[in-house]
């Protein structure tokens, strides 16, 4: 190599043509050389923070009130739009949960909004709830197909058979927030606080002491009469069934629940009498709801 020279990178390349007096020119040709090469690259790395910095905002908040205070509540459709375009993202470090801002959903506009513009969970701990059995109380259902009995709801404020005020379920609290669900014990009422699509998972366990047909449901907005036939039963064991004392489960995903939906676990049996019993512990007797994403339309 006679004659040094820049290589693609920047950086100086000796030659035998060099000069070799003084020894400090010679070293610094190919410490400036690289010395131009990294300040061009800080400078493109600067230009690529700079845009993420000014693309992606995420910012921890302490509470849903600091969240609306820095990022404003957006009052029309083209504020919301441009809030969801931004990429702003919160970190609720009192949820420690991750959201972020949809506006309206439109197939052909804005195909990735949400039924309800507002913010949603997109990461860390998600939305759930689990309600299980305490106790070892069962309840007979003996009141016929035309009139379940409310497990969990019902004017009664029953749970498995307690008493009003002393229900034998209790909450898997580290689940559970007062943000996200509103379960009151006295009359078992459950409501979601997040709109969205959730994932349900219950389980009873049925005396084999039964006789004639039983069903499970978990339905919304429902106060009496026979277990509805149209959406507000969210899911159902079947039209009836003779468990024998079998473990009645309930497996349901991508269920969309609104905020304004009161929700009711109801068992049904159409002679006889079918004990739910509690004795098995809170294996045999729950009702478990996960969050998995927004309603789009």
């Amino acid at each position: 190599m006679a004659s040094g020279h820049l290589d693609e990178n920047g950086i100086w390349q000796y030659g035998e043509d060099d000069p070799r007096s003084p020894f400090s020119d010679t070293l610094n040709m190919g410490q400036e050389a690289t010395s131009v090469a990294i300040g061009a690259l800080l400078a493109e790395v600067g230009t690529l923070s700079d845009h993420v910095a000014a693309n992606i905002d995420l910012r921890p908040f302490a509470s849903k009130t600091d969240r609306d205070a820095f990022w404003g509540v957006p009052g029309t459709e083209a504020q919301r739009i441009a809030l969801q375009n931004r990429g702003a993202l919160a970190y609720r470090t009192d949820l420690g949960m991750l959201e972020h801002y949809l506006a309206t959903y439109n197939a052909g506009t804005n195909p990735q909004g949400a039924k309800t513009p507002d913010w949603y969970p997109a990461g860390g701990v998600r939305p759930s709830m689990d309600l299980r059995a305490s106790g070892t109380v069962g309840q007979n259902v003996t009141n016929g197909a035309t009139s379940p009995v409310a497990l969990i709801g019902g004017a009664a404020g029953r749970a498995f058979g307690a008493p009003t005020g002393s229900s034998p379920f209790s909450l898997v609290s580290q689940t559970y927030t007062s943000t996200d669900f509103s379960w009151k014990q006295d009359t078992g009422d459950l409501k979601v606080l997040r709109e969205g699509l959730y994932r349900i998972r219950a389980g009873l366990n049925v005396s084999g002491a039964s006789a004639g047909l039983f069903e499970l449901a978990l339905v919304k907005n429902y106060s009496s009469g026979a277990i509805p036939t149209d959406d507000k039963t969210l899911v159902r064991s079947g039209a009836g069934f003779d468990p024998g004392g079998e473990y009645v489960t309930l497996v349901a995903d991508h269920v969309p629940i609104l905020t304004s939906d009161t929700l009711r676990l109801i068992a049904a049996q159409n002679s006889g009498a079918t004990v739910l019993a509690g004795n098995l512990g809170p294996a045999s007797c729950f009702l478990q709801l996960e969050y998995e994403g927004p309603i789009r339309a």
